[in-house]
């Protein structure tokens, strides 16, 4: 009786480290990955801000307005808008 008792609370202490070495290892690779998902965020959200730095750029009105003149491309006269349902309208 006395050995069953032993080899019962043995047999436990062995599942119990062998249970929280592998809990372990699980939450030191959870660890890893939530560091490899805030490196991969911080790049992320520098890959945006370059973006909008160059969207800003290539919209700036000044450089558009310079693209346009070399291409020999003129201001809309006022005269050449209309209503968008001019087509419609019967004029």
């Amino acid at each position: 009786m006395r050995l069953s008792v032993v080899f019962s609370v043995f047999v436990f202490c062995i599942f119990s480290v062998v249970t929280m070495l592998y809990l372990k290892t699980d939450v030191a690779g959870l660890y890893d990955r939530r560091d490899f998902l805030l490196s991969e965020q911080a790049m992320l959200r520098e890959h945006i801000r370059v973006q909008q730095a160059e969207l800003a750029y290539l919209t700036s009105p000044m450089r558009l307005e310079a693209l346009a003149g070399k291409a020999g491309m003129v201001a809309v006269d006022a005269r050449q808008v209309y209503q968008s349902n001019f087509l419609s309208s019967g004029y």
